[in-house]
């Protein structure tokens, strides 16, 4: 709702700017009137219109089969927005009484019609009033002093004028504008819309009555007259609205067809420039990537990281081979196989609870700058002294003697970080990248020379069966967000990637967190993969084998 005022609002305003700077001087009044009511009608609708425009962005052409991307929704108890509440209550008070007012208004025109004596016109119904008021209009009835209308002097031009609004139907203007007004009483736009539209509306009238009455001065003098009146009804169209200086011009002022169409033609741009502001939407769209697309920030920045990288790949199944400069590489042979490259790392510091905790030897195996050291070697630090740490909880199958411990922490100060890790997304860590992709019955020579190689990213074979969940990865999710608890405080979105190795029998084991947004929406992760069912092994020869799975877990909180 907020978002369709401040839209709606922005393009009413844009667009009477548009009108007073090109259009209302402007002898060109049937446009004007269109433009006033399309304007609004335009800035109303725009926001409703959502034109989806596509951005493709790029993905590799073999991106990790075991990678999944997961949405967690927060459980959260449901609350009362009394602001809110309030805020619609007062909405709603208002707009009944505008809505009671503009009813009322209407009634009284049928009031004051059927008390007082009316004439029969061909084309509109002339009611007789008491009053010394300006004659008015509304719909198909004119109202008009008495004895003014008797008045052999002015009855003709008089009549002129008032038939011009019946004829037009300016009425149906007035409603309009004041419906709206009703509804979105607080948009101050509507009410400059409404004066402009009735000043518009007397140019016209002014306009038909001087195109047969040609004594300019007379009828100027005529309307002064009449302006001394009592105020007219606020639904009506009236002789005396707005007798200004830019009426009286207005008479005697003469737009050339080319000047007028000249201005015409500006709104285009607006209204492109309006629709797109408002309208577009522009949506990524995720697509694998082709030889033929070439250009992308995902090229950039593995250009960036591999260059000057001897890459020497040897794949058996696509009869591959590959020894040559990064550079040297087609665009095609960059995209299949070094898709990967490493997100930079965000620079944390652990709080003064966290801190106090990673001190206890039972619970946590510590590692400062790449060293294993005791608890107590914390002590010689500040929690800030650290510019980065991560860990992960370790299954009980995993422990050591030596690290018993149910939880590891790696914790970097700024000179190793700066010197080992700030970095590392920028630049391979060596000066040659090896990988080797063979298939299973390739001879025992051959993969007894591809084993020597050492394998950067894995080895996959032909005939290689992935472990699935039970049910198939739609059920993985909805089993990771049944369980899947938000940390209470938790706010914000953040990503988790979470690491674990699916064993022979199906269990999971290795359960790692290689990115976290913090500790707690870490544990609660590894705490889920714990419990999860055991999956069907992946297998290779058609014997199960442990396989590894990454898992990009999102945490997005309703709003």
């Amino acid at each position: 709702m907020i978002d369709f005022v401040v839209q709606s609002g922005m393009s009413m305003l844009v667009l009477l700017a548009v009108y007073y700077a090109f259009f209302e001087k402007e002898k060109m009044h049937h446009f004007n009137r269109f433009y006033l009511l399309a304007a609004l009608a335009v800035s109303l609708v725009l926001p409703l219109i959502t034109i989806e425009t596509v951005r493709e962005i790029s993905l590799p052409l073999n991106p990790a089969p075991a990678t999944i991307l997961l949405q967690a929704q927060p459980q959260q108890q449901p609350t009362t927005d009394y602001l809110s509440l309030v805020g619609y209550a007062l909405y709603g008070l208002v707009t009944f009484i505008l809505t009671l007012r503009f009813i009322l208004n209407l009634k009284k025109f049928k009031r004051l019609a059927m008390s007082s004596p009316s004439i029969r016109h061909p084309e509109a119904t002339i009611v007789l009033l008491k009053e010394q008021v300006p004659p008015y209009t509304f719909l198909n009835t004119i109202f008009v002093n008495q004895q003014d209308y008797y008045d052999p002097d002015n009855d003709a031009v008089l009549m002129a004028h008032e038939l011009t609004h019946v004829r037009q139907k300016h009425s149906l203007d007035i409603l309009f504008i004041e419906a709206l007004r009703t509804i979105l009483w607080f948009n101050p736009m509507l009410l400059l819309y409404k004066k402009a539209i009735q000043l518009n509306h007397e140019f016209l009238a002014d306009q038909r009555v001087l195109s047969s009455y040609k004594d300019i001065p007379s009828y100027q003098s005529l309307l002064l007259s009449k302006a001394q009146g009592l105020a007219a009804h606020p639904l009506a169209s009236t002789l005396n609205f707005s007798i200004t200086k830019k009426r009286f011009l207005m008479m005697t002022k003469t737009t050339s067809k080319a000047r007028g169409l000249a201005k015409q033609m500006c709104v285009l741009p607006v209204l492109f420039g309006l629709v797109f502001f408002i309208c577009v939407d522009n949506q990524a769209q995720a697509k694998p990537l082709t030889a033929s697309t070439r250009g992308t920030s995902d090229d950039q920045a593995r250009n960036r990281y591999y260059a000057g990288v001897q890459v020497k790949i040897h794949d058996y199944i696509d009869n591959v081979t590959i020894d040559q400069p990064y550079e040297s590489m087609t665009l095609e042979q960059q995209r299949k196989y070094l898709w990967y490259v490493p997100a930079p790392l965000v620079e944390k510091s652990p709080t003064t609870a966290e801190y106090q905790d990673f001190r206890n030897p039972k619970k946590y195996a510590i590692w400062i700058d790449g060293v294993a050291v005791k608890n107590s070697a914390l002590d010689q630090y500040a929690a800030n002294s650290f510019v980065f740490f991560s860990g992960s909880s370790v299954m009980k199958n995993a422990r050591s003697a030596k690290f018993p411990q149910p939880f590891q922490y790696s914790f970097y100060t700024r000179d190793y970080f700066d010197k080992t890790l700030k970095f590392s997304h920028l630049k391979y860590g060596s000066s040659v990248y090896t990988a080797t992709i063979y298939n299973q019955n390739t001879s025992k020579t051959t993969k007894a020379k591809a084993t020597a190689i050492a394998l950067q990213e894995g080895d996959r074979y032909a005939d290689d069966t992935q472990a699935e969940f039970p049910g198939g990865m739609v059920e993985f999710i909805k089993f990771f967000s049944s369980n899947y608890k938000i940390p209470a405080g938790y706010k914000g979105n953040g990503k988790i990637v979470a690491s674990f190795v699916i064993t022979e029998d199906g269990s999971l084991k290795d359960i790692k967190i290689l990115r976290e947004t913090d500790e707690k929406t870490s544990a609660e992760a590894i705490r889920v993969l714990e419990m999860s069912p055991k999956w069907k092994p992946g297998t290779r020869g058609g014997k199960p084998i442990a396989l590894p799975y990454t898992i990009p877990i999102v945490l997005a909180l309703d709003k």
